[in-house]
């Protein structure tokens, strides 16, 4: 059964973190437990992509150009699933968007006049980040990632636990890559935090547990819901 906030409202949060802190992971885990859709933009553009939606190939062409999805079209993606039946009327879990103060003032508008319940921080240090990017695999198919197996065997031929799809290494998962992308958090993401911790939405936990214990923590963090916006 689908927990109710503490306010009646529906549940809207916004999980973020540094690459590799698992907000995939958590993401899923706690839309399965508040009985909301998970939405991620990278499961909205992979769709795309997959059924050859104008969307997708518009997204494709930067994507094999190796540039980022520009905001307006990430927007305009993200729009058309914030609309859909499940997400207006039982909100939602987002993961992957807002990266910057100007993707979450536009989040502010596709909501409104709903507002965002919590932003939950997943805290993890840039040398345990590193570690997992080096050593995680990746599902082709829906993009669930899992560590290196301690068994000794094969990743390559395991199946995804989600879809059955084959498990790879990303191609950006090399060490100048995560360095790289650890910057651009540093750079863009650090600010976007703050401004949501100056209007009381932002709760952190602590990553570097097992997934269990970040499961509960983060179900923890998100009550009592506070009756706030990103206004002020």
């Amino acid at each position: 059964m689908a927990e109710e906030r503490s306010d009646g409202g529906p549940h809207r949060v916004l999980i973020l973190g540094r690459p590799g802190a698992g907000k995939g992971t958590q993401g899923i885990r706690l839309a399965e437990v508040l009985g909301v859709p998970h939405i991620s933009t990278g499961d909205i553009f992979r769709e795309a992509m997959t059924t050859g939606t104008l969307l997708g190939r518009d997204v494709a062409a930067y994507l094999e150009r190796g540039r980022l999805v520009p905001d307006p079209l990430v927007i305009r993606a993200l729009e058309s699933r914030l609309e859909e039946d499940d997400a207006r009327t039982r909100g939602f879990v987002l993961d992957g968007f807002p990266r910057t103060v100007a993707q979450a003032e536009a989040l502010e508008c596709l909501v409104a006049p709903e507002r965002i319940s919590r932003a939950v921080e997943l805290v993890l240090t840039e040398r345990e980040a590193t570690q997992r990017l080096l050593t995680r695999f990746v599902c082709a198919e829906c993009g669930h990632t899992v560590p290196r197996p301690v068994d000794g065997g094969r990743q390559a031929d395991r199946a995804c636990a989600r879809c059955g799809g084959a498990l790879l290494r990303r191609a950006d998962d090399d060490l100048p890559a995560i360095q790289r992308r650890l910057e651009e958090f540093e750079r863009a993401t650090r600010p976007l935090l703050e401004w949501l911790d100056l209007r009381g939405l932002l709760v952190t936990v602590d990553a570097d547990r097992p997934p269990d214990v970040v499961a509960a923590s983060v179900l923890d963090a998100i009550e009592p819901f506070s009756d706030q916006s990103f206004s002020r």
